[in-house]
């Protein structure tokens, strides 16, 4: 009778746990060899399910398997419920880093063609349908020897008025950028492009985005645009978007502080201890105070996540090119003084 009581109540405990196991979803970008993919997997402890798509085909395919310690595999089919191929990898996130990424191998059925694959998670938080799935432009002019290529999100799952100003001006953004180079290419004239054909070089543009954070009330579009036009070396700067969903307007970074605060000093000195600590010993004071200081200029390219409020500072802004890019996260606890009592992520 022990021994019944005993193995039911293990039993018991197990389904309990077992039903009590919370479901995370988890949107993911990234590439299977050459091609783009997004693929969203719903995670309830040890069991996947969820599909993907190729964004050049946009037709989604299923998936299932499982995860165990990191490992996992997934099974895909397609709407017949043919198997079409398998993946094998490991889930992982690194130390400091908030994003969970997929690594591995696909493979086809017959398991004759294997392909690399590697994903990072995008920060999405949708409750209620949303989603944000990727649109894509490319141009090429031979003559003129340029070629541009851009992603921009589009989100669908929303209120249509709210869906249909988010998308025209996420496109727009992007699209505006292009336009600015594609003026300059085409008044390109023979002896400018002497330079270009001599070294079989082409003034090329590639815009991609990244999901600094998304939920019901929020998305936060961060951009960056790489461009090669013969320069030195190839350059590229970051743009942003934030996104009010709840009143269908563009955020500004005022707009997330109280009326006639000091949010700009707040901001600006914490960035610059920030950098300066980032630097140490290797720091230029007057190019930090310059490109970090409570000027509203130096903070145009920001974003929303889930650690706080983020800060990027482009090439030559805060120090030389050979630096790179710089980004301050500030936690929202520091910001409280000033920030919007309504606002939170």
């Amino acid at each position: 009778m022990k021994k019944t009581i005993y193995f039911f109540a293990l039993f018991l405990a197990a389904f309990v746990i077992r039903a009590n196991a919370q479901t995370e979803t988890k949107y993911f970008s990234g590439t299977i060899g050459e091609a783009r993919v997004q693929m969203i997997l719903q995670r309830n402890g040890g069991d996947l399910k969820g599909t993907y798509y190729y964004v050049k085909v946009g037709k989604n395919l299923n998936l299932s398997g499982s995860v165990d310690e990191g490992n996992f595999t997934l099974t895909e089919k397609n709407a017949n419920g043919a198997k079409t191929g398998e993946f094998s990898g490991r889930w992982s996130k690194e130390e400091g880093i908030e994003n969970h990424s997929l690594s591995g191998e696909w493979k086809n059925p017959a398991k004759t063609k294997t392909l690399d694959f590697y994903l990072t998670e995008e920060m999405m938080f949708f409750t209620k349908g949303a989603n944000l799935k990727p649109k894509s432009f490319s141009e090429t002019n031979k003559t003129k020897l340029f070629e541009m290529s851009a992603e921009y999100p589009e989100i669908t799952g929303v209120e249509p008025s709210i869906e249909a100003k988010f998308n025209l001006l996420a496109k727009n953004k992007v699209m505006n950028e292009i336009a600015k180079f594609r003026k300059d290419f085409l008044a390109q004239t023979a002896e400018d492009l002497k330079f270009f054909k001599e070294y079989d070089r082409t003034n090329s543009v590639e815009i991609s985005y990244s999901i600094a954070h998304a939920d019901d009330k929020i998305v936060s579009i961060s951009f960056g645009n790489y461009y090669d036009t013969g320069g030195a070396h190839p350059n590229g700067y970051s743009f942003t978007l934030n996104f009010d969903l709840k009143t269908g307007r563009e955020l500004t970074l005022a707009d997330l502080f109280k009326p006639n605060s000091n949010y700009l000093k707040v901001v600006s000195d914490y960035s610059i201890k920030n950098l300066k600590e980032t630097f140490n010993e290797d720091a230029d004071d007057e190019w930090i105070k310059t490109g970090a200081g409570a000027d509203a200029k130096n903070f145009r390219s920001w974003n929303v996540t889930k650690q706080g409020l983020e800060i990027k500072f482009d090439s030559y802004q805060v120090a030389p090119y050979v630096a790179g890019p710089q980004e301050v996260v500030i936690p929202f606890e520091d910001l409280k003084s000033v920030l919007r009592a309504d606002f939170s992520v």
